[in-house]
């Protein structure tokens, strides 16, 4: 997604220039991702690092198609020549190197996603792929080692009609092209938000949700060509930019619904830097040589960074500190540069002597590799030879889906969208007591064990993902909306005899969660809260067949759930609540109960199969 394109070489003389701003603006939001990537304090909006670069992106290719435009010298053939030669060298070095590094960590199953994230990535529809194979449980994403490549796609996919529009546009003489562009552009935001509205994972993948960031950075072309900005203009648009880009890389989060109108402020705040044509105080502070570097590693950069998150998710068993995420960092750095120096450069600088014939041929070499790590990897589904048979049974369970076992679509509310079914969910009994579970996907998975080991019950679910049963729900996108009206409202009429509590808890709960539970306990004769499931730094399947069990539960446990299990019985007790522990449940005398007749209690990090919920609700016969 981030090519780095030297300005002077491309440009014509209305912006021939370099502009040392855009490389730094490059930086602010390669740095951005990958800081937020690798989960360090203050940068959990970091992924609208990625929209700024669509606008970059827009920004430098719609001016070098409205020079050539005007001048007569557009040529289909050498916008794709240029393209190939930013593109696809450093991503087909990374692409060998990963499918060797996967073809050594991965187990079968992820094996062979890899060899389709390879096609995907290779032939640029990785978006779609990751859009269709996605879903709540549909793997680790820690595991994917291309998943970042989704926006590559989404950028090529727009550059394969992008130059057709604008060459076409600029032949019209008698329209208003900042008229058009600026209609364009609010058209394809209100489709963003539209589609965000219905299906928030298509808005996220897909190109027509992202299709206006790269038209805001042509917008800026015609503001930059057109008006002639004094210097305290500039300074103040420069200002505002630089705000609207890191008060959203602070203050976001994954429960902000993006793209659409969340998107706008970074966008928008990039296209006013770019605007200002590298004047103002905002252009000069991110001009110095520390953001100029990581802006001109930029593409390398983020190509190099996500493969070492998943490799050190994949093949080190430890939850990462503060130092070991450093490390990581410089790492990636190292691995940027060394594209950067060693594969970008040598290419650019010979770039006059590859021909389009060449170019192509290129293109082809890289699609047949992927071709071929297609075909060698489906070789013994996934080179199976590498495991023994246990290994290999417990490893089936990588590829797990919770979705239909835990009723996804019905009781259980996945994507933004989808629809409730209270009549199915919600239904009290009139002959049987009522226990009525809720939360998010850690209560979700509690529904195949009830069903099987509390059949003389009527049991009730009304679970929603990444929505903790807390009474303040208002920073969690549709949660607020989920609680008030399929519960607050419902349990005001309908009286359960059992109300069971459960969710995969963060520390920032525990000051809400007294009074969560005194709300609650209005509505139930008993009021059950169930901590933190043990919970591991990957999924418990890999665990398994790396590391076996006896080094599962201290080396690799995530300290969280550990630290809020004793926090949340001692609320509980001073509440006059019931506290069900499912870490002191599966795990005994320093050793967690990791398997049940060679199938895993849990197939991801910490969501039970079926037989673990089966299991862990025969625990509670007792406490029921």
């Amino acid at each position: 997604m981030f090519k780095f394109i030297e300005n002077k070489n491309s440009w014509s003389n209305k912006t021939v220039k370099y502009r040392s701003d855009i490389d730094g603006l490059r930086a602010l939001a390669v740095l951005s991702v990958v800081l937020f990537h690798f989960g360090f304090p203050g940068f959990y909006g970091g992924y609208v690092g990625v929209d700024i670069f669509f606008v970059i992106s827009g920004y430098l290719i719609s001016g070098i198609i409205i020079d050539e435009a005007e001048s007569g010298k557009f040529s289909v053939v050498e916008f794709y020549r240029r393209r190939i030669i930013r593109i696809f060298p450093a991503l087909f070095a990374m692409l060998v190197i990963v499918a060797l590094v996967g073809s050594y960590v991965l187990l079968p199953d992820e094996l062979l996603d890899l060899g389709g994230q390879i096609l995907g990535a290779s032939f640029f529809y990785s978006n779609a792929y990751f859009f269709k194979t996605a879903n709540y449980f549909g793997g680790d994403a820690h595991a994917k080692f291309l998943l970042h490549t989704w926006s590559l796609s989404v950028e090529e996919q727009f550059y394969i009609v992008w130059p057709f529009l604008l060459v076409l546009f600029h032949k019209n003489r008698t329209i208003s092209k900042k008229g058009i562009a600026a209609v364009f552009v609010i058209s394809c935001i209100l489709l963003s938000q539209y589609l965000v509205s219905i299906d928030q994972s298509f808005a996220f993948y897909m190109m027509p949700a992202r299709i206006w960031e790269f038209g805001v950075g042509a917008v800026a072309v015609y503001v930059a060509r057109g008006n002639k900005l004094d210097d305290r203009t500039s300074v103040f648009l420069g200002l505002v930019g630089l705000l609207a880009i890191l008060i959203p890389v602070k203050m976001y989060n994954e429960q902000v619904v993006f793209p659409g109108f969340s998107a706008l402020p970074p966008c928008i705040g990039t296209a006013c830097i770019l605007a200002t044509n590298g004047r103002g105080f905002a252009s000069k502070f991110i001009s110095n040589d520390i953001f100029t570097f990581f802006g001109k590693i930029s593409y390398s950069l983020y190509l190099w960074h996500w493969p070492v998150v998943v490799f050190a998710s994949v093949f080190y068993f430890h939850e990462l500190n503060l130092v070991g995420k450093v490390v990581l960092f410089v790492i990636s750095v190292v691995l940027g540069y060394l594209s950067w120096r060693f594969v970008e450069q040598p290419v650019r600088v010979s770039a006059k002597k590859i021909n389009a014939k060449l170019a192509f041929k290129s293109a082809g070499l890289l699609f047949a590799f992927s071709l071929l790590a297609v075909l060698v990897v489906n070789q013994d589904s996934g080179l199976k030879w590498r495991f023994d048979g246990r290994q290999n049974r417990i490893a089936t369970y990588i590829s797990y889906h919770g979705d239909e076992k835990y009723r996804e679509g019905s009781c259980f509310v996945v994507q933004k969208g989808e629809s409730f079914d209270a009549k199915r969910c919600l239904s009290i009994s009139d002959k049987k007591k009522n226990i009525l579970i809720i939360g998010d996907s850690h209560a979700a998975h509690l529904w195949p064990g009830f069903k099987e080991k509390f059949s003389d019950y009527n049991i009730l679910q009304a679970t929603h993902t990444g929505c903790r049963p807390l009474i303040d729900n208002r920073k969690h996108g549709d949660c607020e909306e989920f609680y008030n009206v399929f519960l607050h409202d419902w349990l005001k009429s309908n009286k359960v005899d059992i109300l069971i509590m459960a969710g995969r808890w963060a520390r920032q709960d525990m000051s809400i969660l007294p009074a969560t539970i005194n709300e609650y306990k209005k509505y139930t004769d008993k009021l059950i809260l169930i901590g933190p499931v043990p919970q591991y730094v990957s999924s418990l399947p890999r665990l398994l067949v790396w590391k076996g069990d006896e080094a599962v539960l201290n080396t690799s446990m995530l300290k969280d759930a550990i630290f809020l299990d004793p926090q949340m019985a001692n609320i509980a007790e001073k509440r006059g609540v019931s506290y069900i522990s499912p870490i002191s449940l599966w795990c005994k005398n320093g050793k967690c109960l990791t398997e049940i007749d060679n199938v895993p209690v849990q197939f991801d990090y910490g969501h039970y199969t079926v037989e673990g919920s089966i299991e862990f609700a025969g625990m509670l016969n007792s406490i029921l």
